[in-house]
């Protein structure tokens, strides 16, 4: 079983968009405009490339890669113990992610991180779907399980 979870390219176009208009204000205010709107806009297009197509999570048999742009991390899905939803940054509320832990091979637990705002959330499902197949030992805290009962 190989399979790939794609990010949102909706969110990034928003985020993109949002971004593009705070560089593109101050581009007009320059002495060339045309040739600072062109830069931003290429820069802009550019971002939206990298990270529309540079996020995705891999699964592939039993192993489980999480791609972030220059970031790979694969791990073996039996290693993987258990899945929560926390705060991504401390402060910032609003900002989730979802954590996958496991054990490394020399028995030390680690993480690797998902964005919950990065993937559709049946996107999300999909995958802890998949991963519980796979590996029915995983255990999913209660908010991934609120989360899961959620998503249609």
């Amino acid at each position: 079983m190989r399979k790939k979870y794609s990010t949102d390219a909706k969110a990034f176009a928003v985020i993109t968009s949002i971004g593009g208009l705070l560089f593109l204000i101050p581009a007009f205010t320059t002495a060339n405009p045309l040739k600072a709107v062109l830069f931003v806009i290429g820069l802009l297009f550019l971002f939206f490339l990298l990270f529309a197509k540079g996020y995705y999570v891999l699964l592939d048999e039993k192993i489980l890669t999480n791609v972030q742009v220059f970031i790979r991390r694969s791990i073996n899905v039996d290693k993987i113990t258990d899945i929560s939803i926390q705060q991504a940054y401390k402060g910032i509320k609003s900002i989730k992610s979802i954590y996958i832990f496991y054990q490394n091979g020399h028995g030390n637990v680690k993480h690797t991180e998902i964005r919950i705002g990065t993937y559709k959330p049946s996107t999300l499902k999909n995958l802890i779907n998949d991963l519980k197949k796979l590996n029915p030992k995983i255990k999913l805290d209660v908010v991934v399980q609120k989360f899961m009962e959620k998503i249609k």
